[in-house]
Parts: structure tokens; sequence; C-alpha cells
């Protein structure tokens, strides 16, 4: 391409860098691409879902690709410095589309999300034992143990599963207070409110189970600041994820080990929220699944927190709270 050369050498290097950042936009959408690839095929064998090692990862692919375009399409156009300038936009411009569409249900989010699921196709299965592998298919299991039957071999156990005196899971407000309720096809989630007189709008909240941070920071579509904890759960061959939105301090990071009742923020208002409070998705999905909430997946999924939390010795429940829902309680000995 010609440059234009303006009447003032500051105005020249401006429109250079406007330029450069014109063309990172454009291909902050390849690169996005080319590292949802790389994320499913080759970095699950290395750091697994290391925040750290993916942000690296696509500080790789920027500059691979900030140099690849200098030397193939703009030698003479673009600098070494400039495509240096190039692999720096372009990894702030990836970044930024990973964090805008992880949650969002547009159609670049809706691309990416079919995307990853075609490239997790390709990753190199993990290495199950056995047991674990019989765990998760209860045919096969069967199966086996009626065939080990007929042949009169030793019947193998199966894997060890938590017993019923597992912690059940904890309502994730100390002042329980439920301003909407889960509705199926309208309110997929509970949203708690809040009282002056019990912690306020600015009141702690805490994990309502044992499990992994996968999600922690800022995300558009609504959700705000967000937090995802989840675990597998063996005796009910199932993965239950715990999703808590509009915080307005979150005190956790992805890959943290979370005990129940563990604090990992504060109620507030970001995203899509109305006044402060806390909206709570409580998600049942297939045993080891990553879960992407979109919608069809939020009415699969989704089930009535309502159902499954309970109050603790130290939680107050409101009183109109106690009176429209049955809050369970629990009660140690």
């Amino acid at each position: 391409m010609n440059k234009i050369t303006l009447p003032f050498p500051y105005l020249t290097a401006i429109s250079d860098f406007m330029e450069i950042i014109a063309l990172a936009m454009i291909l902050s959408i390849f690169c996005t691409s080319l590292t949802e690839v790389l994320k499913n095929v080759l970095a699950p064998k290395f750091c697994g879902k290391n925040s750290t090692c993916m942000i690296a990862l696509s500080g790789l692919v920027s500059l691979f690709v900030g140099i690849f375009w200098r030397f193939c399409f703009a030698k003479n156009d673009l600098s070494f410095a400039d495509s240096l300038w190039l692999s720096a936009s372009l990894w702030l411009g990836s970044q930024g589309f990973f964090i805008s569409l992880e949650e969002s249900d547009g159609f670049l989010g809706k691309y990416f999300r079919s995307f990853g699921e075609i490239t997790e196709s390709f990753s190199p299965p993990q290495d199950l034992s056995c047991e674990e592998l019989l765990s998760e298919n209860a045919a096969l299991k069967e199966e086996i143990l009626s065939l080990r039957k007929q042949l009169d071999l030793p019947v193998i156990p199966p894997p060890d599963a938590p017993d019923d005196e597992s912690e059940p899971f904890r309502f994730p407000v100390n002042y329980i207070a439920v301003s909407t309720p889960f509705t199926p096809q309208e309110h997929y989630a509970v949203d708690f409110g809040w009282s002056r007189s019990n912690g306020g709008p600015s009141q702690n909240i805490f994990s309502a189970f044992s499990g992994t941070v996968d999600m922690a920071g800022f995300y558009s579509g609504g959700a705000g600041n967000m937090v995802r904890i989840y675990f597998d759960d063996t005796k009910n061959n199932c993965r239950w994820y715990g999703i808590y939105k509009h915080l307005s301090e979150i005190t956790v990071k992805a890959g943290d080990n979370i005990s129940l009742g563990d604090k990992i923020g504060k109620m507030g208002s970001t995203g899509d929220a109305e006044g402060n409070h806390l909206h709570f998705d409580l998600i049942k999905a297939g045993y080891a699944e990553r879960y992407t909430q979109t919608e069809k997946n939020r009415a699969k999924y989704s089930v009535d927190p309502i159902k499954f939390l309970y109050a603790y010795p130290e939680q107050t429940v409101g009183e109109v709270t106690d009176e429209k829902y049955n809050i369970k309680r629990l009660v140690k000995t």
C-alpha cells in the first residue's frame, strides 16, 4: 500500500499507528480462532485449564501472526518494530474477544462455541482407568458384570462413591431473601436480595459447595463480575456448576480449590442488573462435561436451586421467603 505523507510528522506516525490498529482488529478474529484450536488440541495436554498458560498461548499466537504478516504480505510496508506493535495489538484484541464472547449468545459467541466444540473432538483422550470408564457408562458396566457372572469370574466392585453423609449444598448468602424465583423458560436461576439490617447491599457471597473455580472475572452479555465453580459428583454421575453473577468484588481466581462456605466475593450490580442482588445459577450437567451457558443449555441443564440448597444454622431466612418457599434447614447434631 502507498503511504500517505501528511504535513506534520507526528500526524503521519499517528496515521501509521491507526493503520496497525485497524489491521489488528481484523486479524484478531483469526488469532482468536487459531488460539481456540491450539487451546483444545494442544493446551490440555501441557497445562490443562491454567489461565496463565492460556494467556501465554494467546501471546505466542499473536506474535507469530504479527511477524508472519510482515514477512508474507507487508514486507515493504511494515518495519519489524511495526510488526511487534501489530502482535501486541493482536494479543490485546484476541484477549478482548475471549472475554466478550465466552458467555455471549450473539452470532460471534455462537460461532466460537461451535468452533470450540469441533476442535475439542480432535483432543487426545484422557487416560482413564478401567474402573473410571465403567463408572461413566452404566450400561457397559452392567453388561461386563453379567458376562463375568456367566463365566464364573470374580465380580469387580464399582468405584467408591460419596456416602449419604456428604455435605448438603449451602445457600450462597447468609441472609436468604428470594427476590426472583426459578421459573422454567423465563428465569433459569434464583435472585437473592438483601436487607440493610442483615449484611446490606454489599454482603459477602459464599460458595454453595466445594469445588474448583474455572471462571472468575468480568464477562459481557449481562453477567458482570462472575464466578463459576464446579465439581464432579461421582455418586450421581454428573457435574455440578454454581454460577454467581453481578458481584461487586471477586476474591477468588480461576484454578482455586474452594470449600463449601468459602467467601468468593461480594454482592453487587455489575453487568445487566437493576440494583444490588446475586443471580445464582445451579447447573446439573453430564459427568466431567464442560458447560457452555447458552439459552438452549440453560433450559436443558438448569435446576431450581431452592430444591437443592440448605439453610445452615448460621444463616438467616427472611420472613417473606420463609412463608413463600419451602426452605430446607440443615440441623447439625
